[in-house]
């Protein structure tokens, strides 16, 4: 039976640790790639942070390079995938040959791009649809950014040519 150690991520998003617990001396109070502070815990609940599987059986090609975008106890996201999102709304703040109209739906589909449910796929098309109006540079930044909140799957369906 396995069992998961506990990540240390600093609230930006960039993993210190998966193996917080067996690893103490991998810990550190602050990230070293940007100077943030790091967390172990959900800030919400206070449950910790989902990192590294241990198992009886080893498991090829493990490894711990992600953190998870939301708490798998509350459901509420980290502050790392909070930043994610406010970054991309300011994006589509900025976003030329969109009305406000056009910005609104935008921003509103951006939880149901994220979230992969059943409202996903009217996202997916209202987001193309969209983003047909904004030139090739304002379209990769947008990807870039959005690249980093949604799914595989999701990204398949928006980034297809």
């Amino acid at each position: 039976m396995g069992y998961y150690d506990t990540a240390q991520v600093c609230r930006r998003g960039h993993v210190i640790t998966g193996y917080h617990d067996k690893y103490p001396q991998l810990r550190q109070k602050f990230c070293d790639t940007c100077g943030e502070a790091t967390i172990t815990k959900c800030e919400v609940c206070g449950t910790a942070i989902r990192g590294g599987y241990h198992s009886d059986v080893p498991i090829l090609g493990a490894s711990y390079d992600t953190p998870p975008d939301y708490c798998h106890n509350c459901g509420k996201p980290y502050p790392w995938t909070e930043l994610k999102l406010q970054a991309t709304q300011e994006l589509i703040g900025e976003l030329d040959g969109l009305d406000d109209a056009d910005r609104k739906l935008l921003k509103q589909s951006l939880d149901d791009l994220m979230a992969d449910g059943p409202k996903t796929e009217v996202a997916s098309l209202r987001f193309k649809r969209i983003m047909k109006k904004v030139g090739k540079e304002s379209y990769e930044a947008v990807k870039t950014v959005v690249t980093d909140l949604v799914s595989e799957s999701i990204k398949k369906t928006l980034f297809k040519p």
